[in-house]
């Protein structure tokens, strides 16, 4: 029995090429051959093929070979049985994929889901910044509150801010926004995603410029909300949580509170501190411990109640006699810090020593109506209205009657807190 190179060498002669131009490779074979490897009997090493690179050459697969990603198929519907088919068009409950007619009439848009990495948590290569506009206003009145919300991921940290307008007219907005967005830990390169509305997307321009180079927008579909669902759950959380400080801060002080008074400015922001501090997630963390690294420890206080607030020194000052203690309505937390905010008329200040009153003496409607300052505007202007706003009595609520004399010293209803507890 002969060898393979007696089965390949007629072809080869017939063309009249030699012995060597067969083993280079030519065109009169079907493939390029190379000797090695096992031997025939004649001891001859048998001919083996030579790997062939792709049209691509290594800029493709490199060395030769080429990888790509399995392609995923999408799922398809499967044939019921005849009397499966009619059984069902008697009610078409459930909803079956194969029925055309529940098709179109009761089939959602696919879900927005996260990509998860092996070991379970979220893929996400760039910090991302989702922004969006919510709107709250009283049921009697045109007034409307606007509020910037912007959520950013990995930490899901949350954040509101009260804007005197949409867009970015005001260049004390536009500050405050993007010194907030680098508080929460976003620094470029990063992704900023809103939706299609103007107002939002100049907002969303500006914070990218201020970012400076590796900011990038992204876009969700025309129409598509729901592939902006991070800002949505944001904002429905953030005026969920606005709404019952509200009505539990008009329940302590017997008054309605219209949704231009400027402590609802603050209870936004006071809101958004609070959530990032204290709602914990599926992994068991708060959007705090994310973002900082450590657990929260900070003594909790109400919105709005009086508190003792010390002054910072002075030390040009060498006054004695002065006290160094002032009474002012407390408006929350700055932002993921322990500093408080304190209202005192035309002005918020920021301090880090805040001392509690008794409980009978915590609530005070002048101290609330008389506050004028903004956070856009601290302190507030000179020549503005410097009288006090006139905070109406609080509206009956089925099931909850109007206490005949609401006293602005009563505090919280008897029996709200245990003996000994204040």
């Amino acid at each position: 029995m002969g060898s393979i190179h007696d089965l390949v060498r007629p072809s080869v002669a017939a063309r009249g090429l030699d012995d060597e131009e067969s083993r280079a490779g030519t065109p009169g074979l079907l493939a390029p051959v190379s000797e090695g490897g096992s031997s025939g009997p004649d001891g001859r090493g048998l001919a083996q093929p030579v790997p062939v690179e792709p049209a691509g050459g290594e800029e493709e697969g490199g060395a030769g070979t080429e990888e790509a990603l399995a392609a995923r198929p999408a799922p398809s519907p499967s044939s019921p049985a005849k009397a499966e088919r009619e059984a069902h068009a008697s009610t078409h409950l459930p909803y079956r994929t194969w029925c055309p007619d529940c098709v179109m009439g009761r089939a959602r848009n696919p879900a927005h889901r996260p990509v998860p990495d092996a070991d379970g948590a979220e893929r996400r290569r760039l910090p991302e910044v989702h922004m969006d506009y919510a709107f709250l206003r009283r049921e009697a009145s045109d007034e409307l509150m606007k509020m910037v919300v912007a959520k950013v991921r990995p930490s899901r940290a949350a954040r509101a801010w009260v804007v005197p307008q949409k867009g970015v007219g005001d260049a004390e907005t536009v500050e405050r926004i993007c010194r907030g967005l680098v508080e929460m830990g976003i620094r470029a390169p990063c992704i900023f995603k809103s939706d299609q509305e103007h107002a939002i997307r100049s907002l969303r321009e500006q914070g990218m410029s201020r970012m400076g180079e590796g900011a990038v927008p992204q876009d969700p579909p025309q129409g598509e909300s729901e592939s902006n669902g991070a800002v949505e759950n944001a904002v429905q959380l953030m005026k969920g949580m606005l709404r019952v400080r509200v009505l539990a801060l008009e329940r302590k002080l017997g008054v309605e509170i219209p949704v231009g008074h400027p402590v609802v400015a603050w209870l936004a922001e006071a809101v958004s501190d609070l959530t990032t501090k204290h709602l914990k997630g599926s992994d068991g963390r708060t959007a705090f411990e994310r973002l900082y690294g450590k657990p929260l420890r900070e003594e909790a206080l109400e919105f709005g109640e009086v508190v003792l607030w010390r002054r910072p020194k002075d030390p040009s000052s060498h006054t004695l006699l002065e006290a160094r203690w002032e009474e002012g309505a407390r408006l929350g937390r700055r932002w993921g810090g322990m500093i408080h905010r304190v209202g005192i008329g035309t002005e918020v200040v920021e301090t880090r020593a805040v001392q509690r009153k008794p409980r009978e003496e915590r609530w005070s409607r002048e101290r609330i109506a008389g506050l004028r300052a903004t956070p856009w505007q601290n302190p507030a202007r000179e020549g503005d209205d410097d009288a006090p706003a006139v905070l109406p009595p609080r509206g009956e609520l089925p099931g909850q009657p109007v206490p005949a004399s609401p006293g602005p010293l009563e505090g919280p209803e008897a029996g709200v807190y245990p003996a000994g507890r204040s």
